[in-house]
């Protein structure tokens, strides 16, 4: 990134366009809007924007120079192998033509939905479409207008604010098959073997615990079934300044020290049930 190659990276790229669709479903289940809100109440609803401080102040004594406001302007900018960049915005930088259109402070661009003409979204399926569609805060700011208004199906018209807003909605796609089962399966084995193994009734204790021992179990399942488990390489600790390892690394290594475990009994076959082991 220190040479500005990274929006040319399909990695980066596709990283970034995940985060994206992940904020459309937080937007969608906990701001709960199906509609376009204006800035300013945009400006005062913490969950859309809060301010964080900057990794090094402006040069100039403004208002937000020890910190990112949602007013505060985007610093997007392009230069050739990384020689005086220049912001996108600026007339005399050559890409100024495709941003110049595009609204300059933060706050604009928090709602990928909702940036008029460039607004976009993301077609869902499996997993991410079961989280859109069912997560538990969707209906929580009941008097908001635009709460519980139906998203679309795949094939299904665009709905009227689309056409008079730019506001694009995501779209479920169908899925052949059930791609939540494994995880719903074996949640179910987790909790019941951890509710039976601490003998408590603090159900909330008692599924984190569960959740952590499918994770444990989706680790061992990789290494197993889906080519190993791997740690972030020298170079990726050194570029992103960690000495940490991946956290399935780190899973994986207390298990096979005796420092951890999986609770719950017989969970390769819930897997299997689900996914194909690669290995023979």
């Amino acid at each position: 990134m220190g040479f500005l190659e990274a929006p040319a990276d399909p990695i980066f790229f596709s990283h970034h366009a995940s985060i994206d669709l992940l904020h459309s479903i937080y937007y969608k289940c906990v701001v709960g809007n199906t509609v376009p809100i204006p800035l300013q109440q945009k400006l005062l609803d913490p969950r859309v924007y809060t301010n964080c401080p900057r990794r090094a102040p402006l040069q100039a004594n403004v208002l937000d120079r020890n910190v990112l406001l949602p007013e505060s302007s985007v610093l997007l900018r392009s230069g050739e192998d990384g020689v005086n960049p220049t912001s996108v915005f600026e007339q005399q930088n050559v890409l100024d033509p495709f941003f110049a259109a595009l609204p300059s402070e933060y706050l604009s661009f928090s709602d990928v939905r909702d940036i008029g003409d460039f607004s976009y979204n993301y077609q869902m399926t499996g997993l991410l479409a079961d989280l859109f569609t069912t997560c538990a805060g969707a209906n929580v700011l009941s008097g908001v207008a635009g709460v519980g208004v139906p998203f679309r199906h795949l094939g299904a018209a665009s709905n009227g604010s689309e056409a008079t807003h730019g506001f694009v909605e995501a779209v479920i796609a169908p899925s052949e098959h059930s791609t939540g089962g494994w995880y719903s399966e074996a949640l179910a084995a987790a909790t019941n073997a951890t509710a039976v193994e601490s003998m408590t009734t603090d159900t909330s204790s008692n599924s984190l615990e569960a959740m952590e021992d499918v994770e444990k179990m989706t680790c061992v399942f990789y290494d197993e079934c889906r080519g190993g488990v791997h740690d972030f390489s020298d170079g990726f600790k050194r570029n992103f300044h960690t000495a940490r390892s991946s956290p399935c690394s780190t899973i994986l290594a207390n298990i096979k020290s005796g420092r951890d475990r999986i609770r719950t009994p017989d969970w390769r076959p819930i897997f299997l049930r689900h996914m194909k082991c690669d290995s023979p």
